[in-house]
C-alpha cells in the first residue's frame, strides 16, 4: 500500500502518483486507466481514484468517454495545435499586462537574475524535467504579477501538458541548434516586456514561443 503524507487525503494520494506516472512516461498517451489497475498501482480505494481521475481530466492529462472510460491524453496534431494556442493566448496576455504596467525597479531585477539563472539551465541541460519545471516558475512569476488567478491556473494546466508532449518530442537534442537563438533567451524576453510598449512584448512571447520547434507553424505567424 502506498503511504499518505500528513494532511494528504487517498484523492490527493491517487493524483499525484497517477500524474507521476504520466508525466515519467509509465502510463503512455491515450493508455486506458481502469479504476481496478488504478487502484492497485495507488493502493487506494475506488472511490479515491475516481476523485482522482476526474482532478486529472480537469488538468488536462486525461480524457474520459462515454462507455471508454478514462485514458491518457493522446498527443496528437489537433491535441497539441489547441493546446499551443491556448499558451500562446495565456502568455500574450500576460505579456501585454505587464508591458501596460509599472513593475517596480526591484521586481523588475528580480525577475532579470532568475532570467539569466533558466537561460543557463538550458544551455547547459536543455530540457530536462528540472530545466522544464524551472523555466515554469519563471513563466508563473509573470502570470502571478499580473494578479490575475485565472491566467496563473491556466498556465499551470498548460505547462502539465507541455510536460507530457515534451517527454514524448524528439526534437530537443544535445546539438542546441535552435533556430531562434536570441528568442529563446528569457532575458531578452523581459527586455522587450520592459519597453512597456504592449504590441512589442506580445510579438516577443510569440517569438519565444516559436524558438520551441514542436510548436506548430500554423501558429507561428
Amino acid at each position: 500500500m502506498a503511504k499518505k503524507k500528513d494532511n494528504q487525503s487517498a484523492a490527493d494520494l491517487a493524483f499525484s502518483i497517477i500524474c507521476d506516472k504520466i508525466l515519467e512516461g509509465e502510463l503512455k498517451p491515450a493508455q486506458r486507466l481502469t479504476l481496478r489497475e488504478m487502484s492497485q498501482m495507488t493502493g487506494v480505494s475506488i472511490i479515491p481514484v475516481i476523485d482522482a481521475l476526474h482532478k486529472l481530466e480537469n488538468e488536462g492529462l486525461v480524457e474520459s468517454r462515454p462507455y471508454l472510460g478514462s485514458s491518457v491524453i493522446s498527443l496528437t496534431s489537433e491535441t497539441k495545435r489547441d493546446r499551443y494556442a491556448l499558451r500562446l493566448a495565456i502568455e500574450s496576455q500576460v505579456a501585454r499586462m505587464l508591458a501596460s504596467g509599472n513593475l517596480r525597479e526591484d521586481v523588475k531585477y528580480q525577475l532579470i537574475e532568475q532570467a539569466r539563472v533558466v537561460d543557463q539551465q538550458i544551455q547547459t541541460n536543455e530540457m530536462a524535467r528540472a530545466t522544464l519545471e524551472m523555466n515554469y516558475s519563471f513563466h508563473a512569476k509573470l502570470a502571478e504579477l499580473t494578479e490575475c488567478p485565472s491566467l496563473v491556473d491556466a498556465l499551470r494546466r498548460d505547462h502539465l501538458f507541455l510536460l507530457l508532449e515534451w517527454q514524448k518530442a524528439s526534437h530537443w537534442q544535445k546539438d542546441k541548434n535552435y533556430h531562434d537563438k536570441e528568442a529563446i533567451s528569457h532575458v531578452w524576453l523581459l527586455k522587450e516586456i520592459f519597453s512597456g510598449d504592449p504590441l512589442r512584448a506580445e510579438n516577443a512571447v510569440r517569438r519565444h514561443i516559436a524558438s520551441a520547434k514542436s510548436l506548430p507553424e500554423q501558429l507561428i505567424s
